[in-house]
């Protein structure tokens, strides 16, 4: 029963995602860049969603269009690259573990609840 995320934009999306992992001292942690072409689906974890808590950036790769929200202005890796192909770059790491990439984005994040076990967010 996951929690997943599905673009319904006619746009490739960049997504990172931060959720509760109690594995981590901050009991968070967070993940991205996942690339997201239009219609795709990705599973952010496989367990059951009901009730968790997840927060997100989604951006496209000029960031002509974004979904970025106002909750924990967090710092996102963008990789050893220049910044759009910083994106391919894939990070996943507790929230409170320090950021090494030279380079990286401050974002706030939009605030989701899933309210089913096996729960799609849509990317509009």
């Amino acid at each position: 029963m996951p929690f997943k995320f599905r673009n319904e934009t006619n746009l490739t999306v960049w997504l990172a995602a931060a959720f509760y992992d109690p594995t981590c001292s901050s009991k968070w942690r967070k993940q991205g860049w996942f690339r997201m072409a239009p219609g795709q689906i990705i599973t952010l974890w496989p367990g059951p969603a009901t009730y968790s808590d997840v927060y997100f950036f989604a951006r496209d790769t000029n960031e002509t269009r974004k979904w970025e929200g106002n909750e924990y202005n967090v710092v996102l890796p963008l990789g050893y690259m220049g910044f759009s192909n910083g994106l391919e770059y894939y990070f996943d790491r507790c929230w409170g573990d320090p950021n090494t990439e030279p380079n990286k984005i401050r974002r706030g994040l939009i605030g989701i609840r899933a309210t089913a076990d096996d729960f799609t967010y849509p990317i509009r």
